[in-house]
């Protein structure tokens, strides 16, 4: 049961993730940024509320990457895993010397 859970955690942390990326690119800045990209000028065609409205999407998106963050690197201690240390077993370990 934990590995789904761990599973579905990681691929909701990737859609935040990529979210983000999307959400933050599509905000306004002082240069255009990617809207310019699109033909967005210095005026918003959606008006002045549009862009107080993917400011709090951008707000809540990087409160969700960083929950999700935090709890991915918990969960093996939640969980009870042992935590991964990146290495495998080496052929000395492993010959009993």
């Amino acid at each position: 049961m934990a590995g789904v859970i761990e599973v579905i955690a990681t691929i909701f942390f990737i859609l935040a993730c990529f979210f983000l990326i999307f959400i933050v690119l599509l905000r306004k800045s002082e240069t255009s940024g990617l809207g310019g990209s699109f033909g967005v000028g210095g005026d918003s065609p959606f008006g002045v509320k549009t862009q107080n409205a993917l400011d709090r999407i951008a707000v809540y998106a990087a409160i969700a990457f960083f929950v999700l963050a935090i709890f991915l690197s918990l969960f093996p201690k939640i969980a009870g895993k042992p935590a991964k240390t990146g290495g495998g077993e080496t052929a000395e370990s492993s010959s009993g010397e």
